[in-house]
């Protein structure tokens, strides 16, 4: 009787551990869901752009500044976008 009541606790213990792997991939889940992708990243500065050109108030400072953080989603955007050749695929490796 008395490993039975071992063996229940055993298990109920077992149930609230994760492992390594599934630790990893809610991690992943997780970061993804906080981080945006690139494409959602670039739309939402079009949209900021056009939003910022429109404002009685808007400078060429913040034009600017703005600018360039669409132009780097643009960038990262377009190297998602262009395809890889098989053997600058493998050079990284």
């Amino acid at each position: 009787m008395r490993s039975f009541k071992y063996e229940v606790v055993a298990s109920v213990t077992n149930i609230h551990e994760k492992s390594d792997e599934e630790e990893k991939f809610y991690e992943d889940e997780i970061l993804e869901a906080l981080c945006p992708s690139r494409e959602i990243a670039f739309q939402c500065l079009e949209v900021t752009l056009r939003w910022l050109k429109r404002q009685e108030d808007c400078d060429s400072n913040r034009m600017s500044c703005l600018k360039s953080v669409y132009d780097l989603a643009a960038n990262k955007r377009g190297t998602v976008l262009k395809q890889t050749s098989i053997t600058d695929f493998f050079k990284d490796m």
